[in-house]
């Protein structure tokens, strides 16, 4: 078994923040050790600079064909309409930092 590079570790803890699932549920599903994936994520929650996650995401309860953008900022998350410029959210991000 190969070691996750800290990208792989985000990538991974943000698709169960997505699943909707708890850790533990998610961890069974793709055989994952849940404590090791628990401290995995305390471990990047401690880090400095909490990684910014940004995709399209789907808002059920909004609309069921309403696409969003939906950033993510260490436990935050915020949707957007697609209709936001690069600009306006540069300056977003900018602020952030």
């Amino acid at each position: 078994m190969s070691r996750r590079t800290q990208a792989q570790w985000q990538e991974l803890i943000q698709q169960q923040r997505d699943s909707g699932l708890t850790a533990a549920e998610f961890c069974r599903q793709i055989r994952q050790n849940a404590k090791y994936f628990s401290l995995q994520k305390q471990h990047l929650a401690k880090l400095d600079s909490p990684f910014i996650a940004v995709k399209k995401s789907q808002v059920l309860a909004i609309a069921p064909s309403h696409s969003m953008l939906r950033l993510t900022y260490a436990n935050a998350m915020l949707d957007f309409p697609p209709s936001v410029t690069p600009a306006w959210l540069a300056q977003l991000l900018k602020e952030l930092t």
